[in-house]
């Protein structure tokens, strides 16, 4: 399976429709500079969009200003009114049928933005005119929408490096907290929708495969490995799940979390064993150095559970000969002998917690 670099894209998908828009926007452009001096000979860096500041109500982003058109694009007209009216036919066209969704609105960000990177001093209000044009009972709402995603995405930006190092389940509660925060719950939904949709499908059908891996008692490890690659490469390869998921260590958790795993792996020897879970992490595309790692960390993991498990034996013995103190006193002797510093915490753990290391499952490859 591939490495990905770790980062976060999380910025909203385009609607079928706005990718032809960008291509013949694309072609349109090529056309212009190929005809005639740019409007601005010097190009700044895209901008995020206003910081504007967070508000409890969405009034606040319904006044918005109309830019006004600059004299000179009212002098010279031809090129720029001639790509104002293929985007606006393309719009009306295309996507008239879904001009009230506000997933629809969230993906007209992608335009803006190559209007703007295409003429930095003017394509803000060049995309205001489309707008205004196409869907003119819409375009505060669209407007609104739009400084709102600048807003949040200005967030992703800050604290993409935190969100980077949690576990995926934390980061898109986190996400879906700030959508929330910014847009308010109904708005986020329906923003968000197909990719909620997307996520509950994924989960599914990993789901659907690791249930029937679990019951694969006839199946070769490296079968189960490969259909649990494939499942997760189908899914995820390529997401935000997959740049921010440690993918190897996932799969393992789970092919050592199946079943049929388990009963396989506890019929082998200690040294048989060992070998087999090599052979699961190699198969996962853990490097040399990993495994050599790993594999030391199993054995200290094996020694320790069957200490637990020889001291758990004789304690039941003993629980069965003594009573009051002189239990007390032979079970803390007991656990002296097999646990020496942690003692003091196998005793909290049993007299205060009710809770026994090993008496709960033992799971090789992973604990």
């Amino acid at each position: 399976m591939s490495e990905h670099n770790k980062a976060v894209n999380l910025k909203p998908y385009l609607l079928g429709g706005i990718a032809v828009i960008s291509i013949a926007l694309s072609v349109f452009l090529i056309q212009l500079f190929a005809s005639q001096k740019p409007l601005n000979s010097h190009y700044e860096p895209v901008s995020l969009g206003p910081s504007l500041p967070l508000s409890s109500s969405t009034e606040d982003y319904l006044d918005v200003p109309t830019p006004q058109i600059p004299e000179y694009l009212k002098a010279e007209p031809s090129e720029i009114e001639q790509l104002i009216e293929a985007l606006v036919s393309l719009l009306v066209q295309e996507h008239s049928s879904e001009k009230h969704l506000p997933s629809f609105h969230a993906s007209l960000k992608e335009m803006r933005n190559d209007l703007i990177q295409s003429y930095p001093d003017t394509g803000a209000e060049i995309f205001e005119r489309i707008i205004r044009t196409a869907f003119p009972e819409l375009v505060d709402d669209i407007l609104a929408l739009l400084a709102m995603l600048d807003i949040y995405e200005e967030w992703l930006l800050t604290n993409i490096l935190d969100l980077n190092e949690m576990p995926a389940l934390q980061q898109q509660g986190m996400l879906w907290q700030k959508r929330y925060e910014i847009f308010g719950e109904e708005l986020a939904e329906a923003i968000w929708e197909k990719e909620r949709s997307a996520e509950e499908d994924k989960r599914e059908s990993m789901l659907s495969t690791v249930n029937m891996l679990n019951q694969s008692l006839d199946m070769s490890m490296q079968d189960r490995v490969y259909l649990l690659q494939s499942a997760y490469d189908e899914n995820y390869f390529g997401s935000v799940e997959d740049l921010v998921l440690d993918s190897k260590g996932m799969l393992s958790q789970v092919v050592f979390g199946l079943n049929a795993v388990q009963s396989e792996l506890g019929a082998l020897t200690r040294e048989e064993r060992q070998y087999e879970i090599n052979e699961v992490r190699r198969l996962i595309g853990f490097e040399e150095s990993q495994i050599e790692w790993l594999a030391k960390r199993d054995q200290e993991r094996e020694d320790r559970w069957n200490n637990g498990y020889a001291y758990m034996e004789e304690r039941s013995l003993v629980s069965e000969q003594f009573e009051g103190e002189a239990l007390v006193e032979k079970l803390s002797a007991l656990r002296e002998k097999y646990f020496k510093n942690e003692a003091s915490t196998i005793q909290k753990e049993e007299e205060m917690l009710g809770f026994f290391r090993y008496n709960r499952e033992r799971v090789y490859g992973r604990n």
